[in-house]
C-alpha cells in the first residue's frame, strides 16, 4: 500500500505543481498591467467607494447587473482601504477559485494531468489574458467583477450540484443551490448557465423530485429573492427598471455584435474555419491514437506528427475562432447524452449519465450571450472556461468508440492534453506581446498601475492629481477611473460612464443636466475616442447625448496646454 501510495503522489502532486507554477508566472508576467482606468474599470473602482460614504445601489448610483459584486467591494474597501490593490488582490483569489474549481471538477472525469491542463488553458487564456490595448478581459481586474464573481460561484455550484449527483447527499445540494442563489445576484450570463446546470439535473430526478431537493432548491430562490429585496427596498424600487436598462434601443447594435448575429456572414464563415479545425484535431487525435496501440516501428514519429497538428490548429491556424463551434458541439454531446440514456438506461455512461448532461448544460448555457461569438475575446473570457472542461472529458470519451484498445485510450487522453496546451499556447502568443509592451508606472494615494506611457491615463492622473481634492471633475463619456486615480469628486448625478446604453432615456439625461446645473463641474475630462466599431455611435456629442454636449460646450472650454491626441480637458468659460 506504501509503495503504491508513493506511485500515485508524483502523478498528483506533479500536475498540481505545474498549474501553481503556471498561475504565479501569469501573476508575474501581468502585474499590475491589467485593468483600464478609462474604459469600464472606473465603475468597479468607484461605485463601492460611493457606497461606503452611504450612497444606495441604483438610487443614489446608476447600476446595470446584480448587487452582489459592489456589497463584496465596499466591503473590502471597508476593510483594506479604497485602493486598487484591493480589487487586484480580490480578481486573483477569483482567478485562483475558479481554477481550482475548474480542475475539481475535471478531475471527477479525467487524471490529474488532464485536469492540470484545463485549468492551465483558463490561466492563460483567460484569467491573465490581455488580448487587446484596453486589458478589461481578464479575472484580475475585469471590466466587470460581477462577470468574474458570477461564474466563479457557478463553477462551484456546478462542482457540489456533481457531488450530489453521485451522492445523493442532501447538504451538497443546499451548498450549491444556495451559491446558486449568489450567481443571481450578479449577471444574466452566469445565471443562466447556473440555472441550466440545476435545470438539467431537475429534468433527470423528475417527476418525483424529494423534499430535501425541492427544500434545497427554494433555499437558493429564497437567498436570491433576499437580496433582491434588500435592495429593492433600499432603492426604492428602482433596481427593477434598472435591470432591464441595458435592453433599450441603444444597447441592438452592442448586443447583436456581441453576439455574432449583426454579421452573419463573417460569422458562418468562423464557424465553418472552426468546425474544420475541430475536424483535423479529431482526425489526427483519433490517428495518433490508433498509432499507439499499434506495432513499434514508427510508432513514435506518428504519434508526434498527429499531436503536432492537433498543437498547431488552435495555437497558430485559428486561435481566436477555434471554439465557435463548441456550442453546436455541446448540443451534439447532450444528444448523445439523451440517446444513451434512453438505450442503456440508469447505466449509461458507466451510471453517470447525469453528471455529463449536468457539465454540459452548464458549458452551453453559458454562450447563450455569445451564441455565435464563441471564443477567449470579449466576454468569452469568462464564458467559455466550461468548455475547456468539456474538451477534457468529451474529446477522448467521443472518439474511444473508434479508437481501439485500452492501451490507445490513454493516447486520446494525451490528445486533449495536447488540444489544451495549444489552446493555452494560442493565448500566450497573443497576450505575450501586450503584456511586455513597455509601460510607466503610475502611483497614487489610491491607484498603483503600470499603463501605457502614450495613453490618457499616464498624460492626465498627474496633472490631475495636483487639484483639491474638493474639485468636481466630471468624465464623458469615459474615465472616472482616472477620476478615482485623482482622489478628486465625481458629479453627485449617479453615473459613472455616459456611454449610449447608459444615457438613452430623455428623462435620465434632464436628472443630469439638473444636477450639473445645481453642482457645476470645476474640470471636465472629454474622452474622444471612436466608439463606433463598439456602439455604433461616432461618439458623445456626435451622434447621441447632443443636449449633454451642448450644455457643455456653452460652459467650457478647451484648456490648450492639456490636449492629448482626441483627449482634452475643459475648463470654464473665461467670457462667462
Amino acid at each position: 500500500m506504501l509503495i503504491e501510495a508513493r506511485r500515485r503522489c508524483p502523478a498528483t502532486v506533479l500536475p498540481a505543481l505545474l498549474v501553481a507554477a503556471t498561475f504565479v508566472g501569469c501573476a508575474w508576467l501581468s502585474w499590475r498591467r491589467l485593468g483600464s482606468l478609462v474604459i469600464d474599470g472606473g465603475h468597479e473602482l468607484e461605485v463601492p467607494r460611493r457606497l461606503l460614504g452611504g450612497a444606495t445601489l441604483y438610487r443614489d448610483i446608476g447600476w446595470w447587473w446584480g448587487p452582489l459584486a459592489p456589497w463584496v467591494n465596499a466591503g473590502l474597501y471597508r476593510l483594506f482601504g479604497v485602493t486598487s490593490d484591493v480589487l487586484m488582490w480580490a480578481g486573483l483569489v477569483t482567478a485562483a477559485l475558479a481554477c481550482l474549481g475548474l480542475y475539481l471538477i475535471a478531475r471527477r472525469f479525467v487524471g490529474p494531468l488532464t485536469s492540470a491542463w484545463v485549468a492551465i488553458a483558463f490561466l492563460v487564456g483567460c484569467a491573465f489574458a490581455k488580448r487587446i490595448d484596453v486589458p478589461i478581459f481578464n479575472f484580475v481586474a475585469p471590466f466587470n467583477c460581477s462577470a468574474t464573481y458570477g461564474i466563479t460561484l457557478a463553477i462551484w455550484s456546478v462542482l457540489l450540484l456533481l457531488r450530489h449527483a453521485e451522492s445523493g447527499k442532501p447538504r451538497t445540494l443546499a451548498a450549491s443551490a444556495a451559491l446558486a442563489g449568489l450567481v443571481a445576484m450578479t449577471k444574466i450570463e452566469t445565471t443562466l448557465a447556473v440555472v441550466a446546470s440545476h435545470g438539467a439535473f431537475l429534468l433527470t430526478v423528475l417527476p418525483r423530485p424529494t423534499v430535501a431537493r425541492v427544500a434545497a432548491w427554494a433555499s437558493g430562490l429564497g437567498i436570491a429573492a433576499a437580496g433582491y429585496l434588500v435592495v429593492a427596498h433600499a432603492s426604492g424600487g428602482l433596481v427593477w427598471p434598472s435591470l432591464i436598462a441595458l435592453s433599450n434601443p441603444a444597447a441592438r447594435f452592442y448586443i447583436t455584435s456581441s453576439m455574432g448575429i449583426r454579421e452573419l456572414g463573417v460569422s458562418a464563415l468562423e464557424l465553418a474555419l472552426s468546425a474544420l479545425g475541430w475536424a483535423v484535431v479529431l482526425a489526427a487525435t483519433l490517428w495518433a491514437a490508433r498509432r499507439a496501440a499499434g506495432p513499434a516501428e514508427g510508432r513514435v514519429r506518428a504519434t508526434a506528427v498527429a499531436w503536432a497538428i492537433a498543437f498547431a490548429v488552435p495555437a497558430f491556424l485559428v486561435e481566436r475562432t477555434f471554439f465557435r463551434a463548441a456550442p453546436f458541439l455541446l448540443v451534439a454531446i447532450l444528444g448523445w447524452i439523451v440517446v444513451l440514456r434512453v438505450r442503456e438506461g440508469e447505466a449509461a455512461l458507466h451510471g453517470r449519465w447525469r453528471e455529463h448532461a449536468i457539465l454540459c448544460a452548464f458549458a452551453l448555457a453559458a454562450f447563450a450571450r455569445i451564441p455565435l461569438r464563441a471564443g477567449p475575446d470579449h466576454y468569452g473570457f469568462f464564458l467559455l472556461p466550461p468548455t475547456f472542461v468539456c474538451v477534457a472529458t468529451w474529446m477522448p470519451r467521443s472518439l474511444a468508440a473508434t479508437a481501439g484498445p485500452a492501451a490507445s485510450r490513454r493516447a486520446l487522453a494525451v490528445g486533449a492534453c495536447v488540444v489544451l496546451a495549444g489552446v493555452a499556447a494560442g493565448a500566450f502568443i497573443v497576450s505575450f506581446p501586450q503584456l511586455t509592451k513597455p509601460a510607466t508606472e503610475l502611483r497614487t494615494a489610491r491607484v498603483h498601475l503600470m499603463v501605457d506611457p502614450d495613453g490618457p491615463e499616464a498624460a492626465f492622473v498627474p496633472t490631475l492629481s495636483r487639484l483639491p481634492p474638493s474639485t468636481v471633475c466630471l468624465a464623458v463619456p469615459e474615465g472616472a477611473g482616472i477620476v478615482f486615480a485623482s482622489g478628486l469628486t465625481p458629479p453627485d448625478d449617479g453615473m459613472t460612464t455616459y456611454i449610449p446604453i447608459h444615457v438613452h432615456d430623455p428623462d435620465l439625461r434632464r436628472a443630469i443636466l439638473r444636477v450639473w446645473e445645481r453642482r457645476p463641474p470645476d474640470v471636465i475630462l472629454y474622452w474622444g475616442e471612436d466608439q463606433s466599431p463598439v456602439f455604433g455611435y461616432a461618439g458623445f456629442g456626435q451622434d447621441y447625448a447632443l443636449d449633454l454636449a451642448r450644455w457643455i460646450g456653452d460652459r467650457y472650454e478647451v484648456e490648450r496646454e492639456t490636449v492629448f491626441g482626441r483627449n482634452q480637458l475643459l475648463v470654464p468659460r473665461r467670457d462667462r
